[in-house]
């Protein structure tokens, strides 16, 4: 079945309906990808322009575009010094995986479309580097946090770029003809740095500050490993 089909099938539920543990004004610690518009928006355009016209969407401006990692926890029940020990560790992790290679930028490949419980989002790539590099980032927070910390995703990791989140609930009708209207997209983009960000949500919109930034290497791919 193809992407395309698949983003087909069900509706969307809507995104920005608070959950108990997340409010208003409570940033939340997440490592991310921040992938920088250049050449990437310009290859998004014509899909842009179209979600901009669905008012059940609201399209992620192209400078907060961002691969989620891993998450950490909010930031009121860490203390500084842990949040600083994880950082330290996530560096030290990513440069031993590298193997002695220089600082490099990872590059990304990013589409086809992906449907997401409450997004649309670009499928990014290639699996098997990113998800090296989740792994390696996740195993390093853990070392810091503890079993008594457990991160919450624990769902099978699926990298991706968010285009746009819905603001209710949508049927799978409404789905189908967004996917029928939508241009095929590919695009790259390079990301030089890890960001361990404070998450917030205002306004049907997520913003960030960056808490501490990592630089990255090219991460072998595991053995046996495709994607």
């Amino acid at each position: 079945m193809s992407d395309r089909r698949q983003m087909d099938m069900d509706g969307l539920r809507e995104h920005w309906a608070w959950r108990p543990e997340w409010v208003r004004e409570r940033p939340c610690l997440y490592w991310y990808l921040a992938v920088g518009p250049a050449g990437l928006a310009e290859a998004c355009e014509p899909v842009l322009a179209e979600l901009r016209r669905t008012p059940w969407l609201d399209v992620v401006p192209p400078a907060w575009w961002h691969v989620t990692v891993c998450d950490v926890g909010f930031e009121d029940e860490l203390d500084p010094s842990m949040v600083d020990r994880v950082g330290a560790s996530v560096a030290e992790a990513v440069a031993a995986a590298a193997g002695g290679t220089p600082p490099g930028a990872l590059h990304l490949d990013c589409g086809p479309y992906e449907r997401f419980a409450s997004a649309v989002a670009l499928r990014v790539g290639p699996s098997a580097a990113v998800g090296a590099l989740q792994q390696t980032v996740r195993d390093a927070t853990e070392l810091v946090l503890g079993p008594g910390r457990p991160l919450v995703h624990r769902h099978r990791f699926r990298p991706h770029l968010s285009l746009g989140y819905a603001n209710r609930a949508v049927t799978g009708a409404e789905l189908d003809s967004l996917a029928r209207r939508l241009p095929e997209v590919a695009g790259q983009a390079q990301v030089d740095r890890l960001s361990l960000v404070a998450v917030t949500r205002r306004d049907r919109h997520y913003q960030w500050s960056v808490r501490r930034e990592v630089p990255l290497h090219r991460v072998p791919v595991p053995s046996g490993a495709v994607g």
